[in-house]
């Protein structure tokens, strides 16, 4: 068990005979950056946070009768939120500069995901092009993801 610590700091000495740590403890280091951390919270925020939900919910539901239209919309913003905080941090986490398309897709899906949750008082025609919008590049983000998790 203390080679498994010692290998989570060189600088840290035990003693020999106890294996009692002999030098101070380790300084706590960010383990995510921040502006990649920002956009998962933000994201993992609108897509949990009562206030933001239930004020999306009464748009939709003032702008579309049937209870599966609104469904299909509530799932769609939250697919597009669980992509951001899921795809972000994956990609993040994978560390290499090799995917910056897919960096610039995601941030897109979540800018349009959040213009498009503040329009919902547009008209109704307008919005369900938008929507139909919004889902072709979910899926074309989720396809995205899909060609390049394969390749590896």
């Amino acid at each position: 068990m203390w080679q498994h610590i010692r290998a989570l700091d060189a600088g840290m000495k035990y003693c020999d005979e106890c294996g009692i740590r002999t030098r101070g403890v380790l300084e706590p280091k960010r383990l995510i950056r921040k502006d990649v951390a920002n956009i998962c919270v933000e994201a993992r925020n609108q897509r949990f946070k009562a206030p933001n939900r239930e004020d999306f919910e009464r748009n939709v539901a003032k702008l579309f009768a049937l209870k599966a239209e609104q469904n299909k919309v509530n799932d769609l913003r939250n697919t597009v939120f669980f992509l951001v905080e899921n795809c972000t941090a994956w990609l993040y986490l994978d560390g290499s500069n090799k995917y910056k398309h897919l960096k610039k897709a995601v941030a897109q899906l979540f800018q349009q995901m959040l213009i498009r949750q503040h329009q919902t008082w547009t008209p109704r025609d307008q919005v369900i092009v938008r929507l139909e919008e919004l889902e072709e590049a979910t899926n074309e983000l989720i396809s995205l993801f899909h060609q390049h998790t394969l390749a590896l």
